[in-house]
């Protein structure tokens, strides 16, 4: 792409250079046609001669103008950014179904979850296709893992192969076959829903899925200071090749792992390209015991 490009910038400058060449020769031409004539001779050759290099020169100067050299930067703005599917063989009639989709921690993301009819015709020769969107719903980033397992499972065929789709598709079911049929009898054990369970068990975090792609932790210390306080570094490191801007803080907890309210303000830090950068934090009392650093992008 940098080789076309280059042509094209050296195309862009060489018809532009033709096109002023081009407009001086027919001036020069057209005032010796004028010359000609005030001394009783024929400036018809001249004049010719000034009307092919203006053409010339209108021409090349058209071509350079219309020459772009920078890369086409045009997108479709409205494609999922993952797509995902899967396959089942139903008996004919309506089908109860629900696609649920899996978070980060590889845990259920509740709100998310859908439930809808598949409807399979009786002619048994035809596919049925169905297409769900997110769009409607459209997750924080960060929220939805890029890459899930998918288990499809029906009565008719009782487990399928595992199958890896970029769309976070935990499970799609057919949870009842008839019409009236009576839902399993409780009771149920809770479903964990906390969204920040890694936060509780870590000791170093990253908020979303930018900040996972651009930032990695090389290395963590942590002391008691003589008036019991515990100190924190961690050696944060920027993955890519450019500037980044992220913000960082620190929660202090005790020794059973329950923050002791002793929570960092965010701070802005700024790393240069490949750059390590080692921040200190330092809790407030002596009851804290544990932590943990969180990094999320610059708000």
């Amino acid at each position: 792409m940098d080789y076309i490009l280059g042509n094209k910038a050296v195309f862009k400058g060489t018809t532009d250079v033709v096109g002023d060449v081009s407009l001086l020769g027919a001036v020069i031409a057209h005032n010796e046609a004028e010359r000609k004539r005030a001394e009783g001779e024929s400036g018809r050759g001249s004049d010719q001669t000034a009307l092919a290099l203006a053409a010339l020169g209108a021409f090349s100067k058209v071509l350079s103008a219309a020459t772009v050299a920078r890369a086409d930067i045009r997108a479709w703005d409205n494609l999922p950014r993952y797509l995902g599917f899967t396959a089942l063989r139903l008996r004919a009639g309506d089908h109860a179904a629900a696609i649920e989709y899996l978070g980060a921690d590889g845990r259920v993301i509740e709100a998310h979850t859908r439930e809808f009819t598949l409807h399979v015709p009786a002619a048994g020769d035809r596919d049925t296709v169905v297409f769900l969107s997110e769009l409607a719903k459209t997750p924080p980033p960060g929220e939805l893992s890029p890459m899930a397992l998918s288990n499809i499972s029906t009565p008719d065929r009782p487990a399928m192969n595992n199958v890896k789709t970029p769309l976070c598709l935990a499970a799609l079911t057919a949870a009842a076959l008839l019409a009236g049929c009576q839902h399993e009898p409780g009771p149920f054990l809770p479903q964990d829903t906390t969204r920040y369970t890694l936060e509780n068990t870590e000791k170093f975090v990253l908020m979303d899925r930018p900040t996972q792609i651009s930032v990695t932790c090389t290395g963590l210390q942590e002391r008691i200071g003589e008036d019991g306080r515990l100190e924190v570094v961690a050696n944060v490191k920027n993955r890519e090749n450019r500037r980044i801007q992220v913000q960082i803080r620190c929660v202090f907890k005790d020794d059973a792992g329950f923050s002791t309210g002793d929570e960092t303000p965010w701070q802005t830090l700024i790393l240069g390209e490949n750059a390590t950068e080692a921040m200190r934090f330092v809790a407030h009392t002596n009851a804290a015991r544990k932590y943990t650093v969180a990094v999320r992008q610059a708000r």
